[in-house]
């Protein structure tokens, strides 16, 4: 059982997230739709928590899209992004190459992936990522965004109806789209772990007694 400190915590970010996700960010390729600030960010939980955290997260996004009216996909609006933060929290070397795989098997097994192949070839990049010994902050983001993107992209090639010409026309744009998505996945990183470590600080300098 979780501290009830930690489920507040847990509750308090995906609702933050849910806030975040209404100020838009970057265009999602191929629809009218937009990427929401809390969309790109939602994966960073799984740089500081495991995947009980991430899981948590995940169904509270979930709930919360049932409660406002998202009913038929609810369940799978939110699963890019928390196999994003699963791949950041499990700390195991299989799950992104296991996870990437299955998309690319997926997504070719479809009539239209098959004849778009090639789409996939993006989906190598957090296998390679994670073959690397010891990847930066970085590499790590794009390995996670690069899996959002995989779960996405075979998500929807299934429930919405598309032709070869339209995954070969979102082909060159995907790289700027998860190159920006990972330099400010990074950049989030790095802003919380500095104001944490900003807090602890502060909190030790003003208790005169720990400098003894």
């Amino acid at each position: 059982m979780w501290p009830a400190y930690k489920q507040i915590l847990l509750l308090a970010y995906a609702l933050v997230l849910k806030l975040l996700s209404k100020i838009s960010l970057l265009p999602i390729l191929g629809t009218a739709r937009l990427y929401g600030v809390g969309t790109v960010c939602a994966p960073l939980i799984g740089f500081f928590c495991g995947v009980s955290s991430c899981a948590f997260v995940y169904c509270v996004r979930t709930a919360l899209s049932f409660s406002l009216g998202t009913y038929g996909g609810s369940f799978l609006v939110h699963l890019p992004t928390f196999a994003g933060s699963l791949v950041l929290s499990s700390g195991s070397r299989h799950a992104p190459p296991l996870i990437a795989a299955l998309c690319i098997g997926t997504f070719i097994a479809h009539p239209v992936g098959a004849e778009s192949f090639i789409y996939t070839i993006y989906w190598l990049i957090p296998i390679g990522i994670s073959f690397l010994p010891a990847p930066s902050i970085f590499l790590r983001s794009l390995m996670s965004t690069f899996i959002t993107h995989a779960v996405g992209s075979t998500i929807f090639i299934y429930t919405h109806e598309t032709t070869a010409l339209f995954w070969e026309m979102l082909f060159p744009q995907v790289w700027f789209e998860r190159l920006t998505s990972a330099l400010i996945l990074t950049a989030c990183y790095y802003a919380v772990t500095r104001t944490i470590h900003l807090i602890n600080r502060l909190g030790f300098e003003s208790n005169p007694c720990q400098n003894r």
